[in-house]
């Protein structure tokens, strides 16, 4: 049975939801998540980060970054460091991360594979430009 959508936040969720899942079953031989995944991959690109510029970056809030990264850091996968300013904290990846990471590549990308072959590429990059102004415009109306 098709989801019912009455508002576009419930149709946003939703989709999100069931997109998070296939990625999260595809990632489970790992014992990671996708929001795990996100946060390696995005530290391993990045360098050391700021834990609130990833929680921005990601659309997170700080307090949901943090209890995130937790996990993380228990595994060994990240480290976390006092900043400058005694309230910021750095992450950067470990080697045990760049490992995990490493080996968790190969299982994402099929699933993006299969989900773009599936959806189709013309799609997958106008949901992706859609997806970038749907948080531009929840960004604004919060704001507001």
């Amino acid at each position: 049975m098709e989801p019912m959508f009455e508002c576009s936040c419930a149709a946003v969720r939703c989709a999100a939801r069931a997109v998070t899942r296939a990625y999260d079953e595809a990632l489970r031989p790992m014992q990671l998540r996708l929001t795990q995944f996100s946060i390696l991959n995005k530290v391993d690109k990045e360098g050391q980060l700021a834990l609130s510029e990833l929680a921005e970056r990601m659309v997170l809030d700080r307090t949901t970054m943090a209890r995130n990264v937790k996990p993380l850091e228990r595994e060994g996968w990240i480290k976390v460091s006092v900043g400058a300013d005694r309230r910021e904290r750095l992450l950067t990846i470990t080697p045990a991360g760049k490992e995990v990471l490493e080996r968790a590549r190969p299982l994402w990308r099929a699933v993006s594979e299969r989900f773009e072959r599936t959806y189709g590429p013309d799609r997958v990059d106008a949901l992706r430009s859609s997806m970038v102004e749907v948080v531009r415009v929840a960004r604004d109306i919060t704001t507001a």
